[in-house]
């Protein structure tokens, strides 16, 4: 009578799920072990068995990894990974990760400068916001404390158009600052 071995299923271990926060790399470990078979991540090497599709993943053959998320992604990616043993089976595990999104700056656009003469009329302009995360009522302020200095400077919190009349006789430089308010109240 002849008994045959069968491969026994083996354990993955170590970071098999994990959570990272938007932009931002994680490193881990994957471990491995087929104790019935005598195998461990130590005397076999682990592979890439599916790439993320929403980042990126660099794999080293003892199972360390870095997983890095595609920029301003949030949400869940997955990838695979395979260990082969000496008999040549092979198994595979899942990684499932979750991408927590984090408040991104807004940025600003259109004028954000302007110029014109001494005792004319106010000089004015308009100003854009986006933000990554989906800005879809910003609400444009002026800074107290950071108005202007040599003149009066006025924002449409709405639209975002803005007007500074310089004081009367004043030439040269003079800014005020500006803050947009996202839909989250950031």
């Amino acid at each position: 009578m002849t008994v045959n071995q069968v491969n026994d299923a083996g354990t993955f271990g170590g970071a098999t799920s994990f959570s990272t926060n938007e932009d931002t790399p994680f490193t881990g470990v994957i471990t491995f072990s087929d104790v019935a078979d005598g195998y461990t991540t130590d005397n076999m090497a682990v592979a890439t068995g599916g790439d993320p599709v929403s980042g990126t993943l660099v794999l080293a053959v003892d199972g360390t990894f870095t997983y890095t998320p595609d920029g301003n992604f949030n949400g869940s990616d997955s990838f695979t990974v395979e260990v082969t043993d000496e008999d040549g089976n092979t198994e595979s595990q899942v990684i499932s990760v979750t991408v927590t999104a984090d408040n991104d700056p807004t940025v600003f656009g259109g004028d954000t400068s302007g110029t014109g003469a001494e005792d004319a009329a106010a000089i004015t302009g308009d100003l854009d916001a986006t933000d990554a995360d989906g800005l879809t009522d910003p609400i444009f302020t002026i800074q107290l404390g950071d108005g202007a200095n040599n003149g009066t400077a006025t924002i449409n919190s709405a639209s975002g158009a803005w007007s500074y009349t310089p004081a009367a006789n004043f030439n040269g430089s003079d800014s005020f600052t500006v803050s947009v308010t996202d839909d989250a109240g950031n």
